[in-house]
């Protein structure tokens, strides 16, 4: 599913919101200059509905390495990847929490590529609690750090396992292109980025991604076994557009692991 934001008047886009599996991300190879993660922590549950990540150290380990097989096809050479740790930190002082964020460097290795492990960005913060949601979420200030740090102005940052969309609206705040992925929350993100748009006219101003779309998103060729037909709707809560992709293909019946975020 991507959902795209739509002003009143013409069709400048200014995020994009994908539906999409952590393991199998939706975007070209070098197309993005920043991967930000948030996965949930080991055996985090999902409150509203009673289900938990994965338990098991080695699912966890065979999820977040795939992962960042894909985040390292989509991000341009010498980009970065941002990825917290897999368990909850236990540090907490005065209701703050240290949150920790890997860096991961994508470097020249001979005749490849390779994530070289450049540094930790250690934070201390108090979760974000919507009341639609079942996760914790970082506040905006946080990914505005990490974006300032490790990206430029106008540089497209894809946000993946993205849940509230703060990353989104922190990439606005200072004039990056987000591209949000997750299962999850697309409606709820939808909205709340939406009205930041319009009460913040200098993200407003911002600009559009629409142009830019085919730079970032694969296509599948018409020659593809997996052909997939594209259906569009509109979202009865914010009234974006939304293309719902259907494989014509047989339907796996196998479930995903989970993969929700803060």
């Amino acid at each position: 599913m991507f959902s795209r934001h739509k002003q009143e008047h013409g069709d400048n886009s200014r995020f994009l919101i994908v539906k999409a599996n952590a393991t199998q991300l939706p975007l070209k190879s070098n197309s993005v200059s920043l991967v930000v993660a948030t996965p949930p922590y080991i055996g985090a549950q999902l409150r509203r509905k009673g289900e938990y990540c994965t338990n098991s150290g080695n699912e966890y380990q065979a999820l977040i390495g795939t992962f960042l097989a894909e985040a390292m096809r989509i991000l341009k050479p010498y980009g970065h990847i941002l990825i917290t740790t897999a368990r909850p930190p236990a540090t907490r002082h005065h209701g703050y929490t240290e949150v920790l964020f890997r860096v991961l460097n994508k470097a020249a290795y001979r005749n490849d590529w390779r994530a070289r492990k450049v540094r930790l960005e250690r934070f201390s913060v108090e979760y974000v609690i919507f009341e639609r949601m079942s996760w914790l979420a970082l506040p905006v200030w946080v990914y505005e750090k990490l974006l300032e740090r490790y990206s430029a102005p106008n540089d497209f940052v894809a946000h993946v396992f993205s849940g509230s969309g703060n990353g989104g609206i922190a990439a606005l705040k200072i004039g990056r292109k987000p591209i949000l992925v997750d299962l999850h929350y697309h409606r709820d993100a939808v909205t709340r980025i939406t009205n930041f748009i319009r009460q913040n006219t200098r993200a407003a101003g911002g600009l559009p991604l629409t142009s830019d779309l085919d730079q970032v998103i694969k296509v599948p060729s018409k020659e593809s076994t997996a052909m997939q037909q594209i259906s569009t709707l509109t979202c009865p809560v914010c009234k974006a557009k939304l293309a719902v992709i259907k494989k014509s293909g047989p339907q796996s019946k196998k479930k995903s692991t989970k993969s929700k975020t803060k």
